[in-house]
């Protein structure tokens, strides 16, 4: 349920039949010994990632059979249980195979050999069609919902009304369908593990288990067909020959740094594509404002390849939400447990926050005017105009990364009462010679054991996934069936300059401490079950640690000396100047993802419209002709998971701000407000819902009732844009 892959499947009744029989084979089949990856007592030595038996890439074959057979174990065990035991039996089948899968995923990005990776990759595909079957198995979701029938639900998908947080009429009729009717099943359950089994059906539910068989058989055609679009729709974007083609002249090209190894030549002319990094490129430092706007023109209208794609996408979307009685696929994206609750709750906040940065966003189109001789700034100007009210002066470096690592220990000691100190790896449990180990410790108690440990992977190599950072969770807090709490255990990769002596920029501690900040909320963690457990946040509300932590990067108070303020000062600058513009843009892809989403997608030339009606609406100048700006927001077609869902950012914003001015901005290292901060937000995950969350971590005014669900209150970030 954590990572709900789409395979074609068959129908529930046929299902049935396919794991009784299956379960029947496994059992006859002895269970690998480096499965005491999931038992207390290991009898073998432990090695990658400190699972036991993983010595070699031919490891994770076993591996991945031994999760396999104790899975289906384990659905014997869930579909012959009632109540509570239903709940905590499902939830360990989901640690289960997230432990074998998370740590297949972190190896086929990371290790530093490619036998490695290649195994790791294929023990994800193998592990994800495994995933896809249990997700809509019906045994499982009979018992789970079993146990929870006639129990009211907390949040997760009971209730539409404002206050609740809840999903709307449409999630509403489809959860309760399936838990309404019969004896009160939860009734002798905790509180905790109502939660969670409302959770998990809601899981199961958006997966279509309850389907009957011809609409079952739709809908996972539907998943497979939506998940080889945007596929197809990301080859297009990572391929330079994809995009329109500008040319140049050699000359112009040349000193806007535009030259490429590669670039086609027709005479004096070069061709660039106009691919992200070569647009932005061309709008700063292409000096001719008539070159540019025909650069923007030209640009803008492609991919084209990706419009027909991003079309049927859309539609895929829209059926699979109507399949699931949804009446867009926003309403069925919003109903999973959000605080916006409802789409038109997030348009009334994205709508609202447009009108009220409209006037710092002003002051900066005036900015950008003067340096414009005085006319008025069109799209192909803005990044231009930016350059030159910036500057460019060099930029002044931060700290060594040693120092970065150092000012989030001291975050962690007297902020959060934590104490960082290295722990040993055993041989074999690294996958690169740089890699480090982690033990964190409650400093408040004086505890010798540790809450969690972390594995740093800071330094940039051959072979190592792209990106400035990303955390990974290898292992989720739980309370395990003996009374102990299982460690969590998480990896923060980034990819610094492999000299430990380099120093970092601003921007380059930023993305450290926004993903320490996820760090905190896996290792911190407290939860009953590993469902509810640390990253598996609300999408709206899981940014909201990381967004904190990069206020802390950016304090004088946190990095001291004239080195480290001249550089945040930097910093700021570039962040602030133009910090209402940067909001209006993301309204405006917000608002363009809801649309898109909604309950008649339009598509072809209709879409164009939109997009261009839309900016009229948000952003302070037109688009140019013909653009279509959705064929490059790759957020649109990353994955179904995250359709529907960009405003989530603007809504961790907000809260990220109110978090920051209400307890930490007047002493970034106040020990009583870390303790709250700990307390309501970094140890419950979604074991409450996430307006009490919210609630909890910033009092009752935080959000308000708006259109049926719940916005953010937007007074602090206003006020941090100077507003």
């Amino acid at each position: 349920h954590i990572r709900p892959l789409h395979f074609a499947g068959i129908s529930a009744c046929a299902r049935a039949a396919e794991w009784a029989t299956m379960l029947r084979a496994m059992r006859r089949t002895p269970r690998p010994a480096t499965f005491d990856l999931f038992k207390r007592s290991l009898n073998t030595s432990s090695g990658l990632f400190g699972v036991a038996g993983l010595h070699s890439p031919e490891d994770w074959t076993a591996l991945v059979t031994g999760a396999q057979a104790r899975c289906l174990e384990l659905v014997d065990q869930v579909t012959s249980s009632t109540g509570e035991d239903a709940i905590r039996a499902t939830d360990q089948l989901s640690d289960t195979i997230c432990q074998v899968y998370d740590a297949a995923e972190l190896c086929r990005n990371v290790h530093a050999e490619a036998e490695w990776r290649s195994a790791a990759e294929a023990a994800c595909t193998t592990l994800g069609g495994f995933m896809a079957d249990l997700n809509v198995h019906p045994g499982l979701y009979h018992s789970v919902a079993t146990a929870v029938r006639g129990e009211p639900a907390t949040g997760a998908t009971s209730s539409g009304s404002a206050g609740s947080g809840g999903s709307g009429a449409a999630s509403s009729g489809v959860t309760q369908q399936a838990l309404g009717g019969g004896a009160a099943g939860g009734a002798s359950m905790s509180a905790a593990a109502l939660r969670t089994g409302h959770l998990l059906c809601q899981d199961f539910e958006m997966q279509g288990v309850h389907l009957d068989a011809g609409d079952q058989k739709e809908f996972k055609a539907s998943l497979a067909r939506e998940q080889q679009l945007c596929m197809q729709f990301g080859v297009t974007m990572a391929d330079p020959d994809s995009y329109p083609i500008v040319r140049l002249e050699h000359q112009t090209a040349a000193a806007a740094g535009l030259l490429r190894k590669g670039m086609g030549r027709q005479g004096n002319m070069v061709l660039v594509p106009s691919h992200a990094s070569a647009l932005d490129a061309m709008m700063t430092q292409l000096p001719r404002r008539v070159i540019r706007r025909q650069a923007l023109t030209r640009c803008m209208e492609g991919p084209v390849a990706n419009r027909e794609v991003l079309d049927e996408i859309m539609a895929v979307r829209r059926r699979i939400a109507d399949l699931l009685g949804f009446p867009s696929f926003a309403h069925y994206q919003a109903s999973h447990d959000t605080v916006a609750g409802r789409p038109e709750a997030t348009g009334h906040f994205l709508r609202q926050l447009a009108v009220d940065v409209a006037p710092r966003a002003r002051e900066e189109v005036s900015l950008l005017t003067r340096y414009n001789g005085g006319s008025p700034p069109q799209a192909w100007d803005e990044l231009h105009l930016r350059h030159l009210a910036l500057g460019s002066q060099p930029t002044v470096p931060l700290c060594t990364l040693q120092e970065a690592l150092a000012a989030l220990s001291e975050i962690s000691s007297r902020l959060f009462s934590l104490r960082i100190q290295p722990a040993p790896l055993s041989p074999g449990e690294g996958w690169a010679d740089s890699v480090q180990k982690l033990a964190l410790l409650d400093a408040s108690d004086g505890s010798t054991q540790p809450l969690g440990h972390l594995y740093l992977d800071l330094y940039n190599r051959r072979g190592k996934v792209a990106g400035a950072g990303v955390q990974y969770t290898l292992r989720s807090g739980r309370q395990l069936p003996d009374g102990e709490y299982q460690k969590p255990l998480a990896a923060l990769v980034c990819n610094f300059p492999a000299d430990p002596a380099a120093h970092l920029t601003a921007g380059a501690v930023n993305t450290l401490f926004h993903e320490f900040g996820h760090v905190l909320n896996v290792l911190l963690n407290t939860t009953e079950f590993q469902h509810v457990a640390g990253t598996r946040g609300a999408s709206d509300t899981v940014e909201v640690a990381s967004q904190l932590l990069e206020y802390l990067a950016g304090d004088t108070r946190v990095f001291r000396g004239p080195l480290a303020a001249a550089a945040l000062e930097q910093q700021a600058h570039s962040e602030t100047t133009f910090s209402a513009l940067d909001i209006l843009k993301q309204v405006f892809h917000s608002r363009l993802d809801q649309e898109l989403h909604g309950k008649e997608p339009p598509r072809g030339a209709a879409a164009v419209e939109l997009a261009r009606d839309l900016a009229a609406d948000t952003l302070p100048w037109p688009l140019t002709p013909a653009a279509c700006p959705q064929a490059r927001f790759t957020h649109l077609a990353t994955t179904s998971m995250q359709g529907s869902k960009y405003y989530s950012y603007l809504y961790s914003k907000c809260f990220a701000a109110a978090a920051w001015r209400r307890h930490l901005a007047a002493d970034p290292f106040d020990a009583a407000a870390g303790a709250h901060v700990r307390r309501t937000m970094l140890e419950v995950g979604i074991s409450v819902p996430p307006h009490q969350m919210i609630a909890d971590l910033l009092g009752p005014t935080a959000v308000q009732p708006a259109e049926g669900g719940l916005v953010p209150c937007t007074q602090d970030l206003l006020a941090e844009l100077g507003v």
